[in-house]
């Protein structure tokens, strides 16, 4: 019987499908050509993947984390070291916070393999609201956005890497721009010939800054010497937070230096084919260089189908975190014994044998190792991964607006001191020279390796250079200390104590308005490197900086056995300041001054002189101007001084003299220059801080930005020193916008910069004191306004005024909710209470206690149920539970050191620190303050 006589049909019932033997022998995958939703927003959903391991890194780096939002095809590379899940989550926790908070939206799907560390993740995603998508095992494909990201960025890395002919141990800065191309340079499919950084960010790039990887570049360099060359050559690695600033590595060096406009020799390749004799010091980079992630600043209204700006890998506008030399500069230690996996994504390959780095860089360092530029360039760049490994941040190489900041590299420090340097360092430290063989003698008995593991790493800033400051010291003219100590690195067993406590305002407001009622002087003085001088409370040692090695043949040739030892405080060491006011607070008690115990910064002797310190600004208050220069002549003789005479700037505020002993104070220079810092130095005046229609809970209005973010902070921080020192008429407006500070929306924005209005229309105001001030004596104002902050709290206000001009106000939401208005008022009254007793407390240390006539002081305050309260100790149900602490009103009532007085609300001065008001009331309020 042949086949065609078994008369088999396909349209007979006996099919493959009821033959599960022929199932089981010729199943195979069935791929779904149903591509997934494409996501309509950011952060709707994301995709992630880990490319390695490539064993040629020269951080121990093998691995990158790759993330890509779905909608607008924006990326991020985070380079690691392994792929622990611990190293994975806290990466997504500071990337989310981040990119969050940018694009004022909520992450809702992550799509990963089932690789474990991803795995691991899903508990973490249930507590935030997101959720984790899995891929099936071995299914490339259904994540194939991370896939097709792996192969394009490892396309353009081994571009780079040909091209420009540097070894593949220097890979990771190749994926670093390869990303930050990608992001600038690609177009995403369907997005009207938009690229993933402008749907991100809302505006196209600028590719103008674009230059050859891996070129030669020419760099300005300063020097001490005249005839040196002003010009340094160096290999081009990657792009600064400005489009103005690289990173490059110097030729010959191993340091990696951040550079503004070099010059740029694109033909000619860089000098990284020596052979790597010296791994470049990690410690060395910038942490700016990788570390951060781009957090531009988001445009007002976003395109449709576009992303919010959010923030990019490689290049970016602001660090993920606030990292600070302290976490930037510890070397990370590398975790032994740890087992990493041998493959991920689909897109590794073979590895050849592994280069293992000298070193590992630190977290958030820059990985701008000096790229050498070896001939085996023909290899191909197979893993993905960065050095970045104590807490792997994102490594965006490019960030768009770099902040200033303290150098905190060698290569950014001086390399060859001056001899006049050299002198002038004489005045700051002492050194002894220990060794750190172990077991070799010293001049004490402490270890020489323990001393070098307290130290404080030295610092020569260029940047903090003073050359021109110049000042007399024993007849002679020295230039201004360059050495700064690497605090961050100190130990808590190099110092006992750090805090140094400076004078209240409060307290210079009080002395200004005895000064203007008694005709006082006051005079003030500048210590000259305060820091730099005072005796160590516990050994302290640094290591030789680079060149003052040069200046000692010894160290030299001890070629870096030796450390210093520190005898005196150093800028920079933690310790320093409370050294200070311990020495200046010594030698004045030495010279007949007692500390009052109202201000531990004020001090007053038997002869009527008061002294308020604050760091090194000592202001001294006397009638007596021979007693005055005796008094300065002997902090001359213990410290180095500038004498400035009358005060007229003291810590931006500024004294105006009046003939007739008045006393103003204001900070219209210091105003001035926030407006300019904010743009709106010719913006139209207003005639209130903050309109009573402003509704600053608004759910609907949008988020803002990264950028808006921290403008909208900065902004608040400094109108918060413009209320505390002399603008009590904003005090409500920037109490009420500081409350929105973790979560700023728009509409806070806008607030913020109808104050700067305000003040730009009032910025001639000032406190004025006088003898002539009426009324006479201390009094206060207190006042509240029910519900009308954050969580349905009040606001309480108060104001104190000796001779009528205001020494002290507060306008701050009260910390519990209030169930009345009288409720309300009574803890404000009793916080005003509290001010009016270390008030008289204060007044009575300096010997004034006759401002307040050794009278009870008389607290006015509107509410009559409130005085009620405070005057009858009585146990009512509806006060029952108001808490102990604010009864202790009815103590000080009672032995006579306060009074409560009605005032009809309508001339209750403090209701403008407890509500915002019309232009008609606010015009009451500056009157009644005294500000002209």
């Amino acid at each position: 019987m042949d086949l065609d006589e078994l008369k088999i049909s396909k349209r007979d019932k006996l099919l493959e499908d009821d033959c599960e033997i022929c199932v089981k022998s010729k199943q195979v995958k069935n791929q779904s050509h149903v591509p997934v939703p494409r996501a309509k927003r950011p952060l709707q959903r994301v995709y992630m993947d880990f490319w390695g391991p490539y064993a040629e890194g020269i951080g121990d780096e093998r691995y990158y984390l790759s993330l890509i939002d779905d909608c607008t095809r924006h990326s991020w590379v985070f380079i690691k070291k392994n792929r622990l899940s611990s190293s994975v989550q806290n990466t997504l926790e500071i990337w989310l916070r981040q990119v969050e908070r940018e694009a004022g939206k909520m992450l809702l799907v992550i799509r990963a393999d089932n690789a474990k560390e991803f795995l691991a993740l899903e508990s973490w995603g249930l507590l935030r609201g997101i959720q984790l998508e899995f891929i099936e095992a071995y299914t490339p494909p259904q994540n194939g956005v991370a896939e097709r990201f792996n192969r394009y960025i490892l396309e353009i890395t081994r571009a780079l890497l040909f091209d420009s002919g540097i070894s593949r141990k220097y890979w990771k800065y190749a994926v670093v721009t390869a990303n930050y191309l990608r992001n600038r340079t690609t177009i995403v499919k369907g997005s009207d010939n938009k690229t993933p950084f402008e749907l991100w960010h809302g505006h196209k790039p600028d590719l103008a800054h674009l230059r050859v990887w891996g070129c030669r570049v020419l760099y300005h360099h300063k020097s001490d010497d005249k005839l040196e060359s002003r010009a340094m050559e160096g290999t081009f690695l990657m792009y600064g937070k400005s489009h103005k600033q690289y990173f490059v590595l110097p030729r010959g060096g191993s340091e990696l230096k951040l550079v503004t406009n070099p010059e740029f020799r694109e033909r000619e390749n860089g000098y990284l084919s020596e052979p790597l004799a010296n791994q470049v010091d990690v410690q060395s980079v910038p942490t700016s260089a990788i570390l951060p992630i781009e957090a531009p600043q988001m445009p007002a209204e976003t395109p449709a189908g576009a992303g919010p700006p959010v923030n990019e890998p490689i290049h970016t506008d602001e660090p993920m975190t606030d990292m600070t030399p302290e976490t930037l500069n510890t070397p990370l230690n590398r975790e032994d014994g740890e087992k990493e996996r041998d493959s991920s994504s689909s897109t590794g390959g073979t590895m050849d044998k592994p280069v293992k780095p000298s070193r590992v860089q630190p977290e958030g360092e820059a990985e701008q190792r000096a790229p050498k530029r070896p001939d085996e360039v023909r290899e191909v760049l197979r893993t993905d991964d960065n050095p970045l490994e104590a807490e792997e941040v994102p490594v965006d190489a490019g960030q768009e607006s770099m902040p200033d900041r303290p150098p905190g590299r060698r290569s950014e420090r001086v390399r060859q001191p001056s001899e006049r340097m050299m002198e002038s360092r004489q005045t700051e430290l002492t050194y002894g020279r220990k060794r750190k063989a172990e077991g070799e003698d010293g001049s004490d008995d402490r270890p020489a390796q323990r001393m070098r593991a307290h130290l404080a790493r030295l610092a020569v800033a260029a940047e903090l250079l003073q050359t021109d400051r110049e000042y007399e010291v024993a007849e002679r003219v020295c230039a201004a200390p360059r050495l700064v100590a690497r605090g961050n690195e100190q130990s808590d067993d190099d110092f006992d104590e750090t805090f140094a406590p400076v004078f209240r305002l409060d307290s210079l407001r009080i002395l200004v308005a005895i000064a203007a009622q008694l005709g006082l002087e006051a005079h003030m003085l500048d210590a000259m490197n305060a820091f730099a001088g005072s005796d160590l409370d516990k050994p302290n040692c640094m290591e030789i900086p680079e060149g003052l090695q040069d200046f000692d043949p010894e160290a030299t040739s001890a070629k870096g056995s030796l450390v210093l030892e520190l005898k005196k405080s150093l800028y920079g060491l933690r310790q320093s300041a409370n050294l200070w006011h311990r020495k200046i607070s010594d030698f004045l008690k030495k010279i007949g001054f007692k500390l009052i115990t109202a201000d531990p910064s004020v001090f007053m002797n038997g002869r009527g002189l008061i002294i308020a310190v604050y760091v090194d600004d000592i202001v001294i208050f006397g009638k007596d101007a021979k007693e005055i220069d005796v008094v300065k002549q002997r902090l001359k003789e213990f410290h180095p001084m500038t004498d400035s005479g009358l005060v007229k700037k003291l810590l931006g505020i500024r004294f105006t003299w009046g003939k007739d002993r008045s006393i103003q104070l204001d900070q219209e220079s210091y105003a001035r220059q926030i407006l300019d810092e904010f743009g709106m130095a010719d913006c139209k005046p207003a005639s209130t801080p903050i309109g009573p229609s402003v509704k600053l809970e608004a759910p609907d209005s949008s988020l803002l930005g990264r950028a808006e973010h921290k403008l909208f902070r900065r902004l608040i921080g400094r109108l918060i020193f413009l209320v505390i020192a002399t603008r009590p008429d904003i005090a409500f407006a920037v109490n009420q916008l500081s409350q929105y500070l973790a979560e700023p929306r728009k509409v806070h924005l806008a607030a913020a910069k109808h104050v700067l209005r305000y003040v730009k229309g009032t910025i001639c105001y000032r406190l004025t004191f006088s003898a002539k001030g009426r009324p006479k004596g201390l009094y206060a104002y207190a006042d509240s306004a029910y519900a009308n902050s954050a969580k349905n709290r009040s606001t309480t206000g108060f104001v104190f005024f000796i001779n009528g001009t205001p020494i002290t106000w507060t306008s701050r939401k009260q910390s519990v909710t209030a169930q009345s208005s009288t409720e309300a008022e009574y803890m404000a009254v009793s916080e005003a209470a509290k001010q009016a007793i270390w008030t008289r407390h204060f007044l009575y240390a300096i010997g004034k206690g006759s401002i307040y006539r050794d009278a009870p002081t008389t607290i006015y305050e509107d509410n009559q149920g409130a005085i009620k309260i405070a005057d009858n100790p009585i146990n009512h149900p509806k006060t029952k539970h108001i808490a102990v602490r604010y009864h202790a009103i009815r103590d000080h009532i009672g032995n006579g050191e306060i009074r409560l007085e009605h005032l009809p609300t309508d001339k209750m001065i403090a209701d403008g620190l407890t509500k915002a008001t019309n232009h008609v009331s606010q015009g009451r309020l500056v009157r009644d303050l005294g500000l002209a």
